[in-house]
């Protein structure tokens, strides 16, 4: 079961499904992960504002540590 964490201000869920990751909205209770930082944080990271090590400071995870830290791999693109 992939991460679920709280970004911007909401709970999401990452769940893969037969050959893709699909992000809902909510929490799952059978993940195995859950990773968790705050808005700022969240917004500087997926927009290479700051760098990994300093957002993984501030990141907690609760469960797989492997797992809860793919979401700093994560990056938002802006139109």
């Amino acid at each position: 079961m992939p991460p679920t964490g709280k970004i911007t201000g909401r709970q999401l869920c990452h769940r893969r499904a037969s050959h893709s990751w699909r992000l809902f909205h909510g929490e799952s209770s059978e993940a195995l992960a859950h990773a968790t930082f705050d808005q700022d944080t969240a917004w500087l990271l997926f927009t290479k504002g700051i760098d990994v090590g300093t957002a993984r400071q501030k990141l907690g995870i609760v469960g797989d540590e492997r797992l809860g830290s793919m979401i700093l791999q994560m990056v938002a693109v802006m139109a």
